[in-house]
């Protein structure tokens, strides 16, 4: 394995994402409040909290309540010393774990005052990643491979058949999306609790929905454990039931290991999540718009990552790729409906199929359309 003189772009990313940060700061202290873009003003609270209500967004970069007053010097500090833990992993790249894991911390906390605008977050966590795993090069890293997964990068899947340890990395990929989604629809699931929960005469709704507010419960912990265990389990599930699908009806032969790399980093979409707390809408789209849209983009996001990399592990065409994966969801779905939905976690949100009848409407749709791709002809 190649590996790098110097972690430039693991410290470039960092520091990027770090400056990203200070200025988000800067921003949110000239303002006093956090920074909030919203497709149109609001007069009154019945605006955007009413039955009734049109259709109206906001985004929010920065908690109300944390980043007031002389708080924000606190946040503007912590970013300089994000940009100068950045700088020191270049210069001085021997102490990168402890240097990579400050980073890390700091960019979780960025979330206060708006993460650098949510791409600061993403550019420190992605950069202290690669700073972690140095001098392997930086096209090596897992943060880099999820990256790849994203791309639908061919190279990526042809990597996993001769690495070493592609399991063992695919996997903390896994937990870590799935730490980052935990979080963002946990937070995200708290607030709209709160929202849909408060009373005719409380002002949080408004708070919450217009002014940035974002409340905090200690269940969001459970919720990021619960979901990262689950989301193994369920992992695990949907690699064999594609592997013993891949044995039956293929020639070719790949092992289970790398069929279930290959998936675990197929997730790496899904940890877009996150954002879903930095974006509210008017309630009555609250609990399903936004979410919703969030929810099917990254998962048909992560169907196609799947689609690409199962086609290059098995070395087969598009064709008998989707077939395989068709009828492999169809076994998964059914499995899903009967097994993992059933786990009641904390502060979730999550897409259902009800009722019954079109869970099976489905299930046996997908299976018959993977007649569709010869996938039973081995010629």
């Amino acid at each position: 394995m190649t590996t790098e003189q110097k972690p430039r772009v693991a410290a470039l990313l960092s520091l990027t994402g770090a400056f990203l940060m200070f200025i988000n700061a800067l921003l949110v202290g000239i303002n006093n409040a956090p920074i909030i873009i919203s497709s149109g003003p609001v007069q009154s609270p019945s605006n955007v909290i009413g039955i009734n209500a049109p259709l109206w967004f906001r985004i929010s970069f920065g908690i109300r309540g944390l980043v007031e007053g002389s708080s924000s010097i606190i946040w503007i500090i912590a970013a300089i010393i994000t940009m100068y833990l950045a700088v020191r992993l270049y210069a001085r790249p021997l102490g990168r774990k402890g240097l990579c894991t400050m980073i890390v911390a700091l960019s979780i906390l960025s979330v206060v005052y708006g993460g650098g605008f949510v791409i600061g977050l993403i550019l420190g966590i992605l950069g202290a990643g690669m700073g972690y795993e140095w001098p392997t090069q930086h096209k090596n890293t897992i943060a880099y491979k999820m990256i790849m997964a994203m791309k639908f990068d061919s190279n990526l899947y042809e990597g996993l058949k001769t690495e070493k340890n592609a399991l063992r990395n695919a996997v903390y990929a896994l937990v870590l999306v799935n730490i980052l989604t935990g979080a963002g629809i946990g937070l995200y699931s708290i607030a709209v609790q709160r929202v849909l929960g408060a009373t005719a005469t409380s002002d949080l709704p408004f708070r919450i929905i217009v002014l940035g507010e974002l409340p905090f419960d200690i269940s969001i912990f459970s919720t990021i454990i619960i979901n990262v265990g689950l989301a193994i389990l369920k992992w695990f599930a949907l690699s064999f039931i594609i592997y013993l699908v891949a044995i039956a009806l293929l020639e070719r032969k790949q092992t289970f290991a790398k069929i279930a790399a290959a998936t675990a980093f197929a997730y790496a979409p899904v940890s877009l999540q996150l954002i879903m707390p930095f974006i509210f809408t008017s309630q009555p789209n609250l609990a399903t718009t936004w979410p919703l849209y969030l929810l099917v983009v990254t998962n048909i996001w992560m169907a196609l990552a799947l689609v690409k990399g199962i086609g290059q592990t098995l070395e087969t065409n598009l064709g008998k790729a989707l077939g395989i994966l068709s009828l492999s969801g169809a076994i998964y779905l059914l499995l899903y409906g009967l097994f993992f939905s059933t786990f009641d976690i904390p502060n979730i949100i999550r897409l259902t199929i009800q009722p019954q009848s079109a869970l099976l409407m489905l299930v046996s749709s997908l299976a018959i359309g993977s007649l569709l791709f010869e996938i039973y002809n081995k010629s």
